[in-house]
């Protein structure tokens, strides 16, 4: 349709698209010409639109030109937007609000939490008068509420890091490992023990030793007070 089309013409196409049952949405724009007939073609647009009942945009562009055609629009419920990128957001806005509208409800099943044990470490930490609750009541509190968390032991020395680690206290991974062996092939099970007993030995032990050995803090208190003497050098060169 060309740009100087009467409104019966553009009647005409609207008529066309709306009465087509492929046709959800129809946007019609419009840039004024010397011979567009403005408020007639408005009037069209709303009339077919309360006749077929379908979502009727319009883009009429300009400003005085328009206006009085922007008033009759609204007397129909015609939304007019002043640019086509603009309506083109608001139907896409509409059909994912329709799609939303659609989709089917998501059934939560209820979590199965044991909140007598929530309560009775929540009371002890007021007890205590904590305002924060530490890594233990953490996983005591995920572990009522059946979020599944690596099982962990506590150990005092190298030797129960090993019991905890090999023993029933902490299945796991461990016992994966262990487990690729047949308990016919005992050799390579035991050796493959002694390599995780060794492991978790030297683990421990890394753990346990300080952030910054005696060595790395003699090194950087030297660095420092190199640091400083090469300033203080270059203090007196400059004097």
């Amino acid at each position: 349709m060309l740009g100087d089309a009467p409104a019966d013409r553009y009647a005409l196409g609207i008529q066309a698209a709306l009465s087509d049952p492929n046709v959800g949405i129809v946007l019609v724009v419009l840039t004024p010409q010397t011979s567009t007939q403005i408020p007639e073609t408005a009037r069209v647009l709303g009339e077919l639109s309360q006749k077929y009942k379908k979502p009727t945009f319009a883009a009429f562009m300009g400003d005085l030109a328009i206006r009085p055609a922007t008033e009759i629009l609204a007397e129909y419920s015609v939304p007019n937007y002043q640019v086509p990128e603009r309506a083109v957001a608001a139907i896409a806005a509409m059909w994912r609000r329709r799609h939303w509208l659609g989709t089917p409800e998501l059934n939560v099943e209820p979590l199965a939490v044991d909140r007598d044990r929530v309560q009775q470490i929540l009371d002890q930490l007021r007890r205590d008068g904590r305002v924060t609750a530490g890594d233990a009541e953490a996983r005591d509190i995920l572990l009522a509420y059946g979020v599944p968390l690596p099982k962990s032991a506590l150990a005092r020395n190298a030797d129960e890091a090993v019991a905890a680690a090999t023993g029933d206290r902490l299945p796991g991974r461990h016992e994966n490992r262990l487990a690729r062996y047949p308990a016919q092939d005992r050799h390579r099970r035991r050796q493959a023990e002694c390599r995780l007993r060794q492991r978790c030995a030297r683990r421990f032990r890394l753990d346990r030793l300080p952030r910054h050995p005696p060595h790395a803090r003699r090194h950087h208190a030297g660095a420092a007070r190199c640091s400083r003497w090469s300033r203080a050098a270059k203090k007196s060169s400059s004097a």
